[in-house]
């Protein structure tokens, strides 16, 4: 899965992955950026390893403030003893896409938002394994929601 990630995310200079699963808050800086960020329910052990910018066990969330001047900040906070406080910021910087001559973004460059679904043939199985895996989810992955695009 991380590889197909990976691949649909080559060319596109200004992607920063985002999990929100795990149970633990994090920042990784490997082929580009990844913020972690799930812990609003349960506390994880979470170890900074060598492509971790940031680690944090505590529950939390992430706020991602866009800037005009080409800069985004990556602000983490934890709660801890009845509060919520900033523990970690990260600034980084994006690149503003032309769309001359790359019809790749001409179509984004043009709109604010995209409307896709994550993956609409998890939707599309037979009878026998619906049966025997359910749902889980199926309608969610097919839904098609409006995406924001920040280029």
């Amino acid at each position: 899965m991380i590889r197909s990630v990976e691949t649909a995310a080559e060319g596109f200079p200004n992607i920063i992955k985002v999990a929100g699963h795990e149970h633990g808050l994090q920042l990784i800086e490997d082929e580009g950026l990844q913020i972690v960020s799930g812990a609003g329910a349960k506390s994880t052990y979470a170890k900074k390893g060598s492509k971790s910018l940031f680690a944090d066990a505590r529950q939390g969330f992430v706020v991602v403030d866009i800037y005009e001047d080409k800069t985004a900040d990556i602000q983490y906070y934890a709660y801890s003893d009845g509060e919520i406080n900033a523990v970690y910021k990260h600034r980084t910087s994006y690149d503003i896409l032309d769309s001359a001559g790359n019809d790749t973004y001409a179509e984004l460059l043009e709109k604010d938002s995209v409307i896709t679904s994550a993956n609409p043939k998890y939707d599309k199985v037979n009878k026998l394994h619906r049966k025997i895996f359910g749902e889980n989810y199926r309608k969610e992955w097919r839904r098609q929601p409006n995406f924001r695009c920040f280029i």
